[in-house]
Order: structure tokens, then sequence, then C-alpha cells
């Protein structure tokens, strides 16, 4: 497990001390955009650990790298993750649901054709700057008078 980020909701310092008494867990603290692209790129899952987050667009980046999401059933990713297909949502915030949907995303990604990296990235792409920008044209040029 690799940990990145910053801050961490002022729990940086107790999570490296807890880091620091594991040996599979890494954490990297605030890391490049470079090296943020390449370890979602490279990872089975994204967890974000979040509750009631408005967007997170950090969830929608890794998407775009081909990473599924595991994340809590609440706030933005309700609407860019597709529970079983770009990832899977744990519905109480706590580390026993977290776990149990780690044990399932491993079972389903086990299974054909479960988390293709593919769609995954194709399904992000729904949440790009440039189609933003095209719908947004498009609403105004068809209201604006």
């Amino acid at each position: 497990l690799k940990v990145f980020g910053k801050g961490f909701a002022g729990f940086e310092e107790e999570l490296k001390e807890k880091v620091a008494r594991t040996s599979n867990i890494e954490f990297l603290g605030e890391v490049s955009d470079e090296k943020k692209n390449e370890l979602m790129a490279g990872a089975k899952a994204f967890v974000f650990a979040s509750e009631d987050e408005d967007f997170g667009i950090t969830p929608v980046e890794a998407m775009m790298a081909g990473a599924p999401v595991i994340a809590h059933h609440s706030g933005g990713v309700l609407e860019t993750v597709i529970d079983g297909k770009t990832g899977l949502f744990f519905d109480e915030f706590n580390v026993e649901n977290l776990n149990s949907a780690i044990k399932k995303f491993e079972t389903l990604r086990q299974a054909q054709g479960s988390f293709d990296s593919a769609k995954i990235k194709r399904h992000a792409k729904k949440f790009s700057k440039a189609r933003f920008e095209k719908e947004i044209k498009e609403f105004v040029g068809k209201y604006a008078k």
C-alpha cells in the first residue's frame, strides 16, 4: 500500500508513526503530479477515504490513469464512480467496511472482465475539461438571446 498526499486532515504525523511500524505500507507524503500519475497508473485500485467530498478530482484522475476507485458511498464520487464497473463503494465510514470493500474488490478484480482499465479511462473522459467547455458553450448558445 502506497499512501500519498498532503496534510491528511491533521493526522499526518500520527499516520507516519503507524506506517513506520508496518512492512507493507509506504508513506510517500506529498508527491509531484508526475509521480501521482505514475502511482495511479500502476495501482490495483485507488482508495479515496473521504466522506461527503463535493466533487473529488483525485478519483477522476485515478480513473483517467485506468485505476478503479474504492470510495465511501457519499459526495461527488456518486456522480463519477460506477459501482462494480469503475470502482466500488463502502457504506459505513470505518475500517471494517473499507476492509470488506477491498476484499470484495479483490474477488471481483480476479473475475474476467471486471474493472477493465480501458473502459475506466473512457468513463473518466466524461469529466474532461474539453467536454465541460463544449457543453457549456452549447448550453449558453442555446439559451442566450
